[in-house]
């Protein structure tokens, strides 16, 4: 069976159409991580009063875990931007992914930060505004 996405590991520049083709697999690899994280982040959370061995195993479950999804999506060619956010270089700054989103709605410049992406307008990606 012929693979549904071309993926260069070290693709440079992301395109609207590439980028929005990996979205579904960094969507999948990202959930699955989140899934085996969430219980140890929960228990954490939810007792005050661990004992620190308890308390580090965890912490090194967590972060075990966060290794893993961090090298599986530069694998991929993204850049990992904070707990579960993602982005892809494009020509003229990022496009800007964190989960749960399940597909690429926003990108940002150079100069901005995360929290400062925009929704992506398709009429935009059209005429060539994010290249």
């Amino acid at each position: 069976m012929q693979s549904m996405v071309s993926i260069s590991h070290d693709q440079a520049i992301w395109s609207f159409e590439d980028v929005s083709k990996v979205i579904p697999l960094v969507f999948r690899l990202t959930k699955q991580s989140f899934q085996k994280a969430e219980p140890f982040l929960a228990q954490i959370e939810s007792s005050q009063d661990l004992p620190q061995s308890e308390s580090a195993f965890l912490e090194a479950r967590i972060d075990e875990e966060l290794l893993l999804w961090k090298r599986k999506i530069e694998k991929l060619g993204g850049k990992v931007k904070g707990l579960w956010r993602v982005e892809f270089t494009s020509s003229s700054g990022y496009w800007s992914w964190e989960y749960p989103e399940q597909s690429m709605l926003y990108w940002r410049s150079h100069e901005e930060s995360f929290s400062e992406r925009r929704k992506i307008s398709i009429t935009d990606v059209e005429s060539g505004l994010y290249s």
